[in-house]
């Protein structure tokens, strides 16, 4: 319910324009450790288009190619045409269950 939670506020601040440098930002590599994986956006979309993740799959964090934000995304979000436009989103990282 949390992620839930969060996903919903992250998508109001990006209505209200909330600046960029007000999401929380780290670190792709944390201690020398990958996430599960890392993929640009339309291979994230192409993926889910196609079948290989659900929302039951798990959920990813938008990101460049450097930083991940706190910003969740999950696959429905491709089906609903929620996912974010903001060219400085480049990447997803995301989270196997």
């Amino acid at each position: 319910m949390k992620e839930e939670r969060n996903k919903v506020e992250m998508r109001v601040m990006f209505e209200d324009n909330i600046s960029f440098e007000q999401l929380k930002w780290e670190p792709i590599v944390k201690d020398g450790e990958w996430p599960d994986y890392v993929m640009t956006i339309q291979e994230f979309i192409d993926t889910v288009k196609y079948g290989g993740f659900i929302d039951y799959d798990g959920y990813g964090n938008y990101a460049n190619a450097d930083m991940k934000s706190n910003a969740m995304v999950y696959p429905s979000d491709v089906e609903k045409g929620l996912m974010e436009k903001d060219e400085r989103f480049t990447h997803i990282v995301w989270y196997n269950r």
